[in-house]
């Protein structure tokens, strides 16, 4: 059976590889793109058609928006 991912486990493994949600999208490294977009589609993430961004940043934007995690 596959382990389901949640978006708290994403930013958890993500905080704990070095990402900082305290910087802005394109500040990011590039390593750290490519990790969210790994993540976004191991939790299963879409975005919005008519969404002002890619995927990866979208996403970067919900998990900074997360604060129980």
């Amino acid at each position: 059976m596959r382990r389901k991912f949640n978006h708290c486990d994403a930013k958890d493994a993500m905080k704990s590889a070095g990402v900082s949600f305290d910087k802005d999208f394109h500040a990011q490294s590039r390593s750290a793109v490519d990790m969210l977009l790994a993540w976004a589609k191991a939790t299963r993430y879409q975005k919005r058609r008519d969404a002002p961004g890619s995927r990866a940043r979208m996403y970067y934007q919900l998990l900074q928006r997360k604060k129980g995690c």
